[in-house]
């Protein structure tokens, strides 16, 4: 720490950081959310799909589940690596911080 002030631009970039971190955690619930219920549709259908026989729109749906399973889970590791970038850059401002 060298006593001197830091910047104030430097808390304001850090507030809104911060800012789209939060909003951010609310599109990774989104994307948990809709992991989830595409795993159980899909569980549903495999288990309909054993129990009754497979039709050819029973295994449509299946497919379509599993489909809809893959782009939510690449929509949620896209926001985890964006989650993880913004609080890369948080640390850094606060390191800065500290340093002042």
């Amino acid at each position: 720490m060298n006593g001197q002030s830091p910047p104030k631009n430097i808390f304001v970039e850090r507030a809104a950081l911060v800012l789209e971190a939060s909003g951010l955690n609310g599109e990774i619930l989104r994307a948990y959310q809709a992991v989830g219920g595409a795993e159980i549709e899909t569980m549903r259908l495999e288990i309909e799909i054993e129990a009754e026989g497979e039709t050819a729109e029973r295994r449509r749906m299946r497919d379509e589940a599993l489909d809809h399973q893959n782009s939510a889970r690449a929509v949620l590791e896209a926001c985890e690596r964006r989650m993880a970038r913004l609080e890369r850059r948080i640390d850094a401002i606060d390191r800065a911080i500290a340093e002042t």
